[in-house]
């Protein structure tokens, strides 16, 4: 078979807010140029369609959901006569791994966390190097992260390929940062590891009638930290969305993005500020922040998470326009020069090619 009509398939859990979801679109869009025969399939129901309205949804049977998913992915797959499939999340990747055993295919892996620090317990570590280990490739999105796997899991079948980030207009945006931060933005899942409530409580003497947060995300913390905004007196200063994600509105009119999570593979919404050209902070943890922001050349990085330190760090960013517009401008231009659907599509490429 020609390399051109390959067929391929991307699984992902659902369509919602995360950057995974987000990842997963962006390189079904991009490969569907190359390979007209790429679906985008889901295994639970998306919670919304604004990221595509183009995907397969796997049915479920709810009395029987593990073993109606295994059967009907390899249903879906053998049907197709699917050549290749690349799965995102590391629970999907393990079911669909099991699903598809004794088929011959081509399977490739996306790791998009830190499988080190990411709570798995020991029954699922050893199942996800299982996976890793007879997987035609695992896709990381860091070299310092393939060169920890290769070291202490003795892979030899990893790539790295980062996050695809949105092409942006840049002209106009990178220019006109508002000397006046009225709008700071966050996105991301509202669990533990993001630290909602770290950054509620450094810009609670922040926040002011001109100055607003605003937090795109929902999750298992969402009502605690709606609680954490009326107990911090702030609730009419910061306004939570939980269902509307598209791009362009969230962050039409930010002057500022903040994260702090402390668990990430490549920060999605951190790389879409930052190719927005919205002057961005984030916590150094351990991948993505510092490969995005260039170590320190295209935004903050936060070395610690002591609100002393957070607030004197974000006052300073606030009042430092001239900052502020070198990070847009100059993050802006990385982000599209390195992280486009152009060169990554090519990395990606070269692994479907090879595999």
């Amino acid at each position: 078979m020609k390399d051109k009509f390959k067929k391929i398939d991307i699984f992902i859990p659902t369509l919602e807010i995360g950057g995974a979801e987000r990842s997963a679109s962006l390189l079904y869009k991009s490969l569907k140029k190359n390979y007209k025969n790429t679906r985008l399939i889901t295994t639970d129901t998306p919670l919304s369609k604004t990221l595509n309205d183009d995907y397969i949804s796997i049915p479920k049977n709810y009395y029987f959901k593990r073993i109606n998913k295994l059967i009907n992915i390899r249903k879906v797959v053998r049907e197709n006569n699917t050549d290749m499939v690349i799965v995102f999340l590391n629970h999907t990747s393990i079911l669909v791994f099991i699903s598809l055993l004794f088929i011959k295919i081509k399977f490739v892996v996306c790791e998009r966390s830190d499988p080190f620090n990411s709570g798995r317990n020991l029954l699922l570590g050893l199942v996800t190097r299982i996976v890793y280990k007879f997987s035609s490739r695992v896709i990381v999105q860091t070299k310092r992260l393939k060169e920890k796997m290769e070291k202490q899991w003795g892979l030899t079948n990893i790539s790295v390929i980062p996050n695809i980030a949105p092409s942006v207009d840049m002209k106009s945006k990178a220019i006109n940062i508002r000397k006046r931060v009225k709008n700071i933005v966050t996105i991301s899942r509202i669990i533990k590891t993001k630290n909602c409530d770290i950054l509620l409580k450094t810009l609670a003497p922040i926040l002011n009638e001109g100055l607003n947060l605003t937090v795109y995300g929902h999750g298992p913390e969402e009502q605690a930290i709606k609680l954490l905004t009326k107990t911090l007196n702030i609730e009419n200063k910061v306004n939570i969305i939980s269902d509307n994600f598209i791009l362009n509105e969230m962050f039409y009119d930010a002057d500022m993005f903040i994260s702090l999570s402390t668990l990430e593979g490549f920060p999605n919404s951190l790389l879409e500020a930052v190719s927005f050209g919205i002057p961005s902070m984030a916590y150094d943890c351990n991948y993505g922040p510092s490969e995005i922001l260039g170590d320190g050349q295209y935004g903050v990085l936060l070395k610690s998470l002591d609100k002393a330190y957070l607030e004197k760090n974000i006052r300073q960013f606030i009042e430092d326009h001239d900052r502020r517009r070198i990070y847009s401008i100059a993050g802006a231009s990385f982000a599209q020069n390195n992280f486009t659907s152009e060169p990554v599509l090519k990395l990606w490429l070269s692994v479907i090619k090879a595999a």
